[in-house]
Parts: structure tokens; sequence; C-alpha cells
């Protein structure tokens, strides 16, 4: 990757001589004072992110590097949907989950330019391992990751674009359940042999080899009871007693999405307990949930908030500026530290 920089960063030093005055870089991962990257979620550690401007390109440009998520709240609060709020909450799920707040337009880094890691709060399950160490991060119960471990999926490569297409199967499989429909409730969809499942029913019930809530592999043609014909591959669910139920196909995608939107609000109402902002923006597959599940976030957030900040939450929108969020805060923060060197 830093030879495919040197080598584009190269072309534009060829095509502006002597014009290139700034680099702004949005990096998925945690940036120090002295620009060292560290990103769990792929791996690198203790990167030198100055390396990046090809040793030969002359002259040195005024180098500006920051997270992902961070850059994209401050662009979001420079021209975005949070434009004009006096302390706004930005969250990005792509690899796992960041944020940051910016308070009366100022970006909020921490001591070490380490804040805004709202992923790594344990807000999650306890019994899941997350890539930076610890036990129970939010970002394992909200990410693709999350949505692979309801289907009984092994952990998708590219969570971004996994997640998106089981979110836009779900939303295509039943767009009124997903708009309006009560949790645990789950249409009827037809079903393959190689269809996700979902177990739901009581907490304290075993169904094949999961208990509810959790993956099961179940072949609905094996002579479990289903309601139904499973083998004309016409039933959503498989009636596997005591209340529990398998639910496969379109209808368990569903199921997870919903699973995955009401975690994601528990945990927006508590950062809003905490912070105290007027207004949540989602970019990445956070915008996604909120347009395919938004009854379930708005559900689960009501519910953890205070009761003083319910009679008029925080709104929670999309990010406007999407997935040019934190490239836009790169050239943003590139940008306002170049102008003192023009005097």
């Amino acid at each position: 990757m830093v030879a495919a920089i040197h080598s584009a960063i190269g072309r534009l030093c060829e095509q502006y001589p002597g014009r290139l005055r700034a680099l702004g870089v949005s990096v998925p991962g945690t940036v120090s004072r002295d620009l060292r990257l560290d990103a769990t979620n792929v791996g690198w550690h203790d990167v030198d992110l100055t390396a990046l401007w090809p040793p030969t390109a002359d002259p040195k440009p005024v180098f500006v590097a920051g997270n992902d998520a961070s850059l994209a709240a401050a662009a979001e609060s420079a021209r975005g949907a949070a434009s004009g709020a006096r302390v706004a909450l930005h969250l990005l799920i792509a690899g796992g989950l960041g944020g940051a707040v910016v308070d009366q337009g100022r970006l909020l880094n921490g001591a070490s330019g380490f804040s805004g890691e709202f992923g790594h709060m344990p807000f999650g399950d306890p019994a899941i391992p997350c890539p930076c160490g610890a036990h129970g991060c939010w970002g394992t119960a909200v990410d693709g990751t999350a949505l692979a471990r309801h289907l009984g999926h092994r952990p998708p490569r590219d969570p971004v674009t996994y997640a998106r297409r089981i979110i836009a199967s779900a939303v295509a499989a039943s767009p009124a359940a997903v708009a309006s429909g009560a949790p645990g409730d789950f249409p009827a969809a037809p079903i393959a042999a190689d269809a996700p499942v979902f177990v739901t029913g009581p907490a304290d019930v075993p169904t094949a080899d999961a208990r509810a809530g959790t993956p099961a592999s179940v072949d609905a043609g094996s002579g479990a009871p289903v309601s139904g014909d499973a083998r004309s591959g016409t039933p959503a669910s498989v009636d596997v007693g005591a209340g529990a139920r398998v639910v496969v196909g379109a209808a368990a995608e569903l199921g997870a999405v919903r699973l995955v939107a009401a975690a994601l609000g528990r945990g927006i109402a508590g950062l809003v307990n905490a912070l105290d902002a007027d207004l949540v923006t989602l970019g990445g597959v956070g915008a996604d949930l909120l347009s395919a599940a938004e009854d379930e976030i708005q559900a689960s957030y009501r519910a953890g908030l205070m009761a003083i900040r319910r009679g008029s939450p925080p709104p929670i929108l999309p990010a406007a500026l999407g997935a040019d969020g934190p490239i836009a805060g790169a050239a943003e923060e590139a940008w306002s530290s170049l102008i003192p060197h023009l005097a």
C-alpha cells in the first residue's frame, strides 16, 4: 500500500511540480500525535504514517493524519448533517465501530489523540473477543462480524460488503416488516437448503445445537417438526418445541439485522447520557442500519435514555457526506494546517 501511495503522489508531483503543499491521510485505526498508526482490524501496528510521503518528492508537505471516524465527524460538523450542532456525536461502522465528539466545532482528540474509540466500550457480549485484546467490545455487536455470528457464518473477510449484502437482503425480503414489525415477528419467506438460520425463543430453551438468540445448524428437511412443508421450500420457520423456533432464509437475515440495530441503539443511548450530545450522526454501515431498521434503533435508544431526555431526545441522522466523510475531513484538516504557513 505504501508503494501504491508513493506512486500516486509521484504522479501528482509531476503534474503539479513544486505545488503540493499539504497531505491529509484518513486511516482505520488510532493515530498518535507522532503520527504512528495502530489498526488492529487489519493487523497494522506502529506504522509510521510519515513514510507515506515519497522520500524523493519535494518540497516536504504539511502532513496531517487521523482516524477515519474522527475525520468524518469533523467534516459532518463543518459541512454535513451536524452543521450547527453544539455537541455532535458521530459514529462510523466499517470494519468495527469508531466515532468522535465535536464540541462547538472543535474535534475532541483526547490527551494522546486516541479518543473516540467508542467501539471498544464494553457494551457487547463479554464472551466475544475483540481484535483489540479486550472482550465484550461494542463494535463486535454492531458490525458485519456480528451479523455473521448471528447467522452462523464465518467471520467475513470484508465485513462492510457482507453487512450491506445481509441488510439489503433483509430489506428486499420484507421492507414493511423492517419498517414497522415488532421484534421477534418474522414473515414467511422461501428457504433454500443452504439458507441462514436464526434461533428465536425463550433464552433457556436449547434448540438443536444452540440456545435461543444464537446461531444454529438446523436442516429444515431432516425430520424436525415444521410449520408447513420444509421440503417444498416454503416455510420461514421450524418449530423445535418449548416455545422456540428456528427461522431460516431471508427472515433469518431480518432477525439478525434487528438484533444488531437494537445493540446499536442501546449503545447510542449510553453515549448520549454520558456526553450530552444534541445530535447523533451515523456513517458507513450505521447509516444502512438506520435506513433498514430505524424502529429497532429508536426503540432501544429511547429505552436506554434517562427519563429527562426522552421528551426531546437528540435526533439520530444519517451522515450527509456518506463515504466521502473521512477523506473530506482529511482534506479539511490538511487545509487548516496549511493556512498558517501561507503568510
